[in-house]
């Protein structure tokens, strides 16, 4: 099944997320970010991440593992869903993402994806394909001391 979202992309600073706000308000719509630093806590300086705060109280599927951050009235998407110190990877953002598309659309709202950051961008609109791979501890030991 294909889902069906409106990109808002662009060059850094253009407006992007004003212009998926302005989107989303008129025509009732829910944003996922799909910025690599927005998706990070505490990385608010220089993001161009919008104000706003986490709505513990919306009610998500049980299938969906985060809350929506909501500014000026409008629900965002992976916003400060990883720790500065954890691992997130495009494969990441296209999970989450893909299951916020399906959560958004559950719901009867238009979904708006907003950013600049072309990889995660990518993985949307391109269906690339991320496989699981395990690498063990020892040989991530053994690449994390190379130079």
């Amino acid at each position: 099944m294909r889902l069906k979202c409106v990109a808002v992309a662009g060059p850094t600073a253009c407006g992007k997320s004003d212009v998926a706000i302005r989107l989303a308000a008129a025509f009732g719509g829910e944003i996922i970010s799909a910025d690599s630093r927005q998706v990070v806590r505490g990385m608010d300086i220089g993001s161009g991440k919008v104000s706003g705060k986490i709505d513990l109280s919306f009610k998500t599927s049980e299938d969906m593992p985060m809350c929506p951050f909501v500014s000026d009235g409008i629900r965002h998407w992976l916003i400060d869903v990883a720790g500065p110190c954890d691992d997130f990877s495009a494969a990441d953002f296209q999970r989450l993402a893909l299951m916020s598309i399906r959560d958004i659309s559950s719901r009867g709202r238009n979904v708006f994806v907003a950013g600049g950051t072309g990889f995660f961008l990518r993985s949307l609109t391109d269906g690339l394909d991320f496989p699981e791979i395990s690498v063990s501890a020892e040989t991530r030991d053994r690449i994390r001391s190379m130079s």
